[in-house]
């Protein structure tokens, strides 16, 4: 039996996670504002968002600023995205990566493409991130780089799955919000695959005809907590056509 666990973070994170453990028969509460020391929960804390005081995760973000070298050896001129978010599932018996999340304003997907030498290249930056700042705590990691002009640079390392993390809900298996609290208990993942490609968009609105729109994509979902629109498909292309044809918005609109 998995023990209680406590989450504490923006909704729409500690709803993905919470939403995942409950599945596996776990206990979950939603950590609020009032002070730990008045409540003194019992079981496991997770942090989906960085603590505003001092701490381990404090401490994590510092030491990578100060150790990261910022320059990537590597261009993507054909890349559409403005970011790219690398995650980290870091197990006890060592480092899994994720396939690559593309991210352009509102709009992500998964995978981003990539050649294999991309991923190398990126593979071994973060595995050298890794070293420098061991021990780390099992857990995600979702290492970003920023990409202009084709140039590839380091920006920030957060130490937990957060918003471009709800794209894997629907593209990858396990999602990184199941393999977060799966680290953190010791409990094994195996293996990470893209199980359908998927683009997403967040939504400030949520016009009727909107939703009218998404009921009719077969492979569409929604999250209400987070104003996101998914869409998976066999291929990454056909997920970006249908969130267009959702959202009512050019190739160039979503990022193409």
């Amino acid at each position: 039996m998995i023990p209680p666990l406590w989450v504490a973070g923006p909704v729409e994170l500690t709803g993905a996670l919470a939403q995942s453990y409950r599945r596996w028969g776990g206990e979950v509460r939603v950590l609020e504002d009032a002070p730990l020391p008045v409540l003194q929960p019992a079981g496991r804390i997770m942090w989906l968002a960085r603590p505003d005081s001092a701490s381990p995760a404090t401490a994590l973000f510092e030491r990578c600023a100060d150790l990261a070298p910022a320059e990537v050896p590597l261009t993507l001129p054909d890349s559409t995205a403005a970011l790219l978010v690398l995650p980290l599932v870091l197990t006890a018996r060592g480092v899994l990566y994720a396939e690559a999340i593309g991210v352009a304003g509102r709009y992500l997907w998964q995978p981003e493409p990539l050649s294999d030498k991309a991923r190398q290249i990126l593979y071994r930056f973060a595995r050298g991130l890794v070293d420098l700042l061991e021990p780390l705590t099992p857990g995600v990691y979702m290492v970003y780089f920023a990409v202009v002009c084709g140039a590839v640079r380091f920006e920030k390392l957060i130490a937990h799955p957060d918003r471009t993390a709800l794209v894997t809900l629907t593209s990858q298996r396990p999602d990184l919000f199941c393999c977060h609290w799966r680290c953190a208990l010791g409990l094994p993942v195996v293996d990470l695959q893209v199980h359908r490609p998927t683009a997403a968009a967040f939504v400030g609105d949520w016009p009727d005809d909107l939703l009218l729109r998404a009921a009719l994509e077969p492979e569409a979902s929604l999250d209400a907590a987070a104003g996101l629109v998914l869409v998976q498909a066999p291929t990454l292309q056909q997920a970006r056509s249908g969130l267009e044809a959702i959202l009512g918005e050019t190739e160039t609109d979503t990022g193409r």
